[in-house]
């Protein structure tokens, strides 16, 4: 497979913007309520 045929190829098969393989389940690192801040913050 040359270049071209491999770009032909990937904008035929576009990848999701959001992939679930890549999604983690859990809170963010971001408290919800400012004036309760995670303990990262």
């Amino acid at each position: 497979m040359n270049n071209l045929q491999l770009l032909a190829f990937s904008f035929k098969n576009p990848e999701p913007i959001i992939d679930d393989f890549y999604v983690k389940d859990g809170s963010l690192l971001i408290a919800e309520n400012p004036q309760k801040p995670t303990t990262l913050m």
